[in-house]
């Protein structure tokens, strides 16, 4: 599966009212990921090298994507998440940043003849069917 990198603003964030947003763009406001939270190697590198992370004040730090999008749509700071677009909120503005970050893969990895508890195949199914909605 591949999933999308989506930046998330505040809906009146100045980000939210541009056309078009750029990597160097967030560069002017707080990210507040932690260095944890973003599990792709190749989108982590790019915010490093971007120097996302040291940008300043960064009064707080969040690795839930649930508690970044509560900081966010308080005004806080800006955030980056992996997953499905479309969790639109009244006060959150969500922008998807493939072309900037790249789509992050998610591989499903089974053994072949190894039985699996039913949870893991009702969570592989449940992952299959909301990336294909």
């Amino acid at each position: 599966y591949e999933l999308d990198v989506s930046l998330l603003t505040a809906r009146n964030h100045p980000l939210a009212k541009r056309r078009t947003v750029s990597v160097a763009d967030l560069g002017k406001y707080p990210l507040l990921n932690s260095r944890q939270t973003l599990a792709d190697p190749a989108v982590h590198a790019q915010i490093e090298r971007a120097g996302l992370f040291d940008v300043g004040p960064r009064r707080v730090e969040a690795r839930n994507a649930g508690i970044l999008r509560e900081l966010v749509e308080q005004g806080v700071g800006i955030a980056l998440v992996i997953g499905k677009p479309g969790r639109q909120s009244a006060g959150l503005h969500e922008r998807v940043m493939s072309r900037e970050f790249g789509r992050s893969r998610i591989h499903l990895v089974r053994r072949r003849g190894v039985h699996h508890h039913p949870a893991v195949l009702a969570l592989a199914e449940d992952v299959r069917r909301a990336m294909t909605e």
